[in-house]
């Protein structure tokens, strides 16, 4: 899917954006927080802002929802201008909390950090589309997974960005600053300088990985937050439910079919057929909708599979075929099949090699 980038003149003769009728879009104020955090970076803001052919003005005239490309046009633009490595960790180190407005105060009212990462992979839509959390618990281990549902707009830095401040916003909450993870994980190739990932995260980092997260001790979930407010986190819930309902939804029915795969994999009844009806659509209608997003049943089922499976494989210790039977495949050798399809390597060597630093090996 690919984004249009609208723009409309501004009063100084720069061009302000305008939402997107397709793709992804994201919060005013994360583009506008972005910004604010080049200067302690060392990065000439106005410098990057007129590389997007942006202002000052245009800038603070922005509508409430901004396509996803400005943000990752200004990304590109600032690691031009910088000429550094690592300006994803760099902006993640400043991030507060109280910048993201409704998201964060529902995470800071969050009992503990197991329970601000459920809300934050929750509502993050609130910030952005481009970006989903999804977080697998199995024995001691747990592991944060971060994926970009646009895979052709996924740029290294800034999913170092959203891997570092998960990290950053858990010491803030937990007020524990020498709280670190076993493993970080990344999907692209290692940069030429991994020190500042090495300040970072204060742990192993591993490049040309599997999937991009953390994987940390889940005894950190049962940390209890110190601004912690059950009865204000219902009222914030409650409100950012109705304001997800207002946004912009680039891909209604493709998250909507993702949820019930998910919902269906173990009791078998993640067909498309069974979601067409539960969708209240014709299995043809339905296929018409998904393919006006740029997707298929068949591309949602298999990624929601592969999703899931990675995250039983790194943290659980069930075996390949309960993991096939929890995926929906009656067959395991069918699991095998497609597993190696999707990475490359047998369910058991994945895991083997997901598991290996925190088991020793």
């Amino acid at each position: 899917m690919s984004v249009r980038d609208t723009t409309a003149p501004s009063r100084s003769g720069h061009r302000t954006p305008e939402p997107a009728a397709f793709g992804p879009t994201v919060a005013r104020l994360l583009v506008q927080g972005f910004v604010r955090g080049l200067e302690p970076c060392g990065v000439d803001a106005s410098r990057v802002l007129r590389r997007c052919d942006l202002d000052e003005a245009s800038l603070a005239a922005l509508p409430e929802r901004v396509p996803y490309a400005v943000v990752r046009r200004l990304f590109l633009a600032a690691a031009e201008d910088s000429g550094e490595q690592g300006l994803g960790l760099r902006l993640a180190e400043h991030v507060r909390l109280e910048t993201w407005e409704m998201l964060g105060y529902v995470i800071r009212s969050s009992g503990t950090l197991g329970d601000a990462l459920l809300r934050a992979a929750r509502y993050l839509r609130l910030l952005s589309d481009a970006a989903a959390l999804s977080l697998h618990v199995g024995g001691e281990r747990a592991l944060l997974l971060y994926r970009n549902p646009y895979l052709e707009l996924a740029l290294p830095d800034i999913t170092e960005f959203v891997v570092g401040v998960i990290a950053t916003l858990g010491r803030q909450l937990s007020g524990h600053h020498h709280l670190v993870p076993l493993e970080v994980r990344f999907t692209h190739a290692p940069p030429g300088d991994m020190a500042i990932h090495a300040r970072h995260f204060g742990a192993p980092v591993h490049f040309s990985a599997p999937h991009d997260g953390l994987l940390f001790d889940a005894a950190l979930l049962h940390y209890e937050i110190g601004s912690r407010d059950p009865r204000l986190c219902t009222l914030l819930e409650q409100q950012a439910d109705r304001v997800i309902r207002t946004l912009p939804e680039p891909r209604r029915i493709a998250h909507a079919v993702e949820a019930l795969i998910a919902a269906g994999m173990p009791d078998g009844g993640a067909s498309a057929d069974r979601v067409a009806a539960q969708l209240k659509l014709h299995p043809k209608a339905l296929a018409r909708r998904l393919h006006t997003e740029g997707t298929t049943f068949r591309q949602l089922l298999e990624a929601v599979r592969r999703e899931a499976a990675e995250g039983y494989l790194t943290v659980s210790d069930r075996t390949v075929g309960e993991v096939a039977f929890l995926l929906g495949y009656s067959e395991q050798s069918a699991f095998h099949k497609a597993f190696r399809r999707w990475t490359g390597t047998a369910p058991a060597r994945y895991r083997h090699r997901a598991q290996a630093s925190t088991l020793g090996a």
